[in-house]
């Protein structure tokens, strides 16, 4: 999995750009469908100073809309 957003707000003077790249796996427990995900992350703001992170991800499968939450 890989991925990024872009976040420009002018009104707070903030500029925020991140990119991760992650695994992800999805488990079954009992009748329901899981997809769990670990990520590195890496960022760059003009107000923030926390250019890399790991950040973890946990969805559920919708059996009715037949998507992940």
């Amino acid at each position: 999995m890989a991925g990024g957003g872009i976040l420009f707000v002018p009104e707070r003077k903030l500029n925020y750009i991140e990119g991760y790249v992650g695994i992800e796996k999805i488990i079954r427990i009992w009748r329901e469908r899981f997809k769990i995900g670990f990520y590195a992350v890496g960022s760059l703001a003009n107000k923030y100073n926390n250019p890399y992170q790991i950040k973890f991800g946990l969805n559920q499968f919708n059996k009715r809309t037949n998507s992940w939450y």
